[in-house]
């Protein structure tokens, strides 16, 4: 479980924000993040602690998604256990902030077959 960040920080914010991973004996540790609300993680160069410190807060940072994965080796083989901590969302609020992009509710499918049959005959 990852620790450290709150529900949501209005900017400008000048603090600083810890996320941090519990300390596992003699593991390693890998910080990623998903930038632009995607899911396609990628590692964060040089995070290798149980902790990691997020850069200057920036509108375009919100929704960004931040995991651990700890690594510890298997004594007696040449494995290596994986442990990922579920992932954690930066949520932003305030100045130069987007707003988010809303998912409308269609309806039954017959209504989304309907508005899909209307929209390539043009009417």
């Amino acid at each position: 479980m990852i620790s450290g960040m709150e529900s949501s920080y209005a900017l400008p914010y000048t603090g600083s924000i810890t996320l941090s991973v519990e300390e596992k004996v003699g593991a390693a540790y890998q910080w990623y993040v998903a930038r632009g609300g995607g899911t396609d993680y990628e590692e964060i160069a040089g995070e290798t602690g149980a902790t990691y410190t997020l850069p200057a807060l920036e509108p375009s940072m919100n929704g960004w998604m931040y995991y651990c994965c700890a690594i510890i080796e298997n004594p007696g083989t040449d494995e290596e256990i994986y442990t990922v901590a579920d992932s954690e969302t930066l949520k932003l609020t305030g100045e130069g902030v987007p707003e988010p992009v809303t998912i409308h509710e269609i309806g039954i499918a017959n209504e989304l077959m309907d508005a899909l049959g209307k929209v390539s005959d043009g009417s």
